[in-house]
Parts: C-alpha cells; sequence; structure tokens
C-alpha cells in the first residue's frame, strides 16, 4: 500500500515536471514568436525610411556648409555637444547590432575573395612589367 502511494507521488511528480516543462516549451516559443515579429516589424520600418529618405531630396539645413564645420571644430565646447550628439542610445545600439547579425558570417569567402584579387593584381602587375 506503502508502495503504490509512492509510485502514484511518483507519477504525479514525473507529470507535474512533465507540466512545466510543457509550460516553459510554450512560453519559450511564444517569446521567440515575438521577438521574430518585433524584428519584422522594425524591418519594415527600417526599409519604409530608407525608401522615405531617397524619396525626399535633403534641404539646405540638413547639409552644414563648410564654414560651419570649420568652426564647429575649432570651439571645444561645440565639438563636445557633437560627440554627445553622436553617442547611440541603447535602442540604437540594439538595432545596429540586430542589423550586423543578418550579415553572412564567411570567413573563407573572404579570404577566397582577397586571395583571388591578389592574384589578379600579380597577373596584372607581371603583364605591365613586361618591356615588350
Amino acid at each position: 500500500d506503502q508502495q503504490d502511494q509512492q509510485d502514484q507521488q511518483d507519477q504525479q511528480d514525473q507529470q507535474d515536471q512533465q507540466d512545466q516543462q510543457d509550460q516553459q516549451d510554450q512560453q519559450d516559443q511564444q517569446d521567440q514568436q515575438d521577438q521574430q515579429d518585433q524584428q519584422d516589424q522594425q524591418d519594415q520600418q527600417d526599409q519604409q525610411e530608407a525608401e522615405d529618405g531617397k524619396q525626399e531630396p535633403a534641404t539646405e539645413e540638413e547639409q552644414p556648409q563648410p564654414q560651419q564645420q570649420e568652426s564647429q571644430q575649432n570651439d571645444p565646447s561645440q565639438l563636445q555637444q557633437q560627440i554627445d550628439q553622436d553617442e547611440e542610445t541603447p535602442e540604437e545600439d540594439w538595432e545596429e547590432r540586430q542589423w550586423l547579425q543578418r550579415i553572412p558570417d564567411d570567413p573563407g569567402g573572404l579570404l577566397r575573395r582577397k586571395f583571388l584579387h591578389q592574384y589578379k593584381q600579380r597577373q596584372h602587375q607581371t603583364a605591365s612589367d613586361k618591356p615588350w
């Protein structure tokens, strides 16, 4: 009788653990889906902003004049203000990291292209070094 109770308790514990694991898996899946939805939404916003930026020509106010740039470089307080403005917010930093993560990581391909480029440069160099 006591063994039956222990077996039932063990089965109940296993069932509870399984239920808890299932709930955790569902939560993880939902979190992953939410994150993907957020990324997709951000991508759409970025694409829309990029398209809007291409369509709207820059105004003179948006393009600093060279004289203004020179005066800003000479004034330390304005230089500090420029540095403060250039610092990214955590959200912008996160967005930048997300954007960079979409770039495929292919070091082998980069090396192949580098070696091919060097090879072509050497071929061109030896062809132009011939005196005849």
